[in-house]
């Protein structure tokens, strides 16, 4: 009876959370934008970490406080050394739930949002340029923030083939 009661909890349980993650609504720009004010020093301290690390790509999925950063193939792993940057990645990471934060092309990515095949957050411009399609993977909109060099991105596979059909249709 207890296995029973258990299994059934359990199933109830997966159940809402996968209703939770389906029904999961991208979040605004405005929202965004909320969401890098409340962070903002954080971001900012990370931001220039990584356009000051050297390293043109830079990539981190995950952070456990090891104080190790992905910093593309032909880098290997670098150390962070620097504890207010660690306890930053941290706490955007696993406090705030920042999925992804990349610098590449001249620019650095956070993450804030992702369902599927569609990413939403912030990037910044190391170089003062709106990063343009080339620097995204599947960019569909990007605008910038009231914060100079920042930008509010998405990236929506479905969408951005839609349009490139279309365009290569023409």
């Amino acid at each position: 009876m207890k296995a029973l009661r258990f299994f059934l909890i359990s199933v109830i349980i997966a159940t809402i959370l996968f209703i939770a993650f389906i029904l999961r609504q991208p979040i605004s720009k405005q929202g965004i934008e909320r969401e890098f004010d409340k962070n903002k020093t954080d971001i900012a301290l990370v931001t220039k970490f990584l356009a000051d690390s050297g390293c043109d790509s830079v990539y981190i999925p995950d952070f456990d406080e090891s104080g190790l950063i992905l910093a593309g193939l032909d880098n290997g792993d670098i150390p962070v050394n620097n504890t207010e940057v660690t306890a930053a990645i941290d706490r955007l990471m696993n406090r705030y739930g920042y999925e992804v934060i990349c610098k590449r092309e001249g620019a650095v990515y956070f993450q804030i949002w992702s369902k599927m095949e569609i990413k939403i957050g912030v990037v910044y411009s190391i170089d003062g340029q709106m990063p343009d399609e080339t620097s995204f993977d599947f960019l569909v909109n990007i605008k910038p923030l009231t914060e100079p060099n920042w930008y509010y991105y998405e990236e929506d596979f479905n969408e951005w083939e839609r349009i490139h059909s279309k365009q290569n249709s023409n």
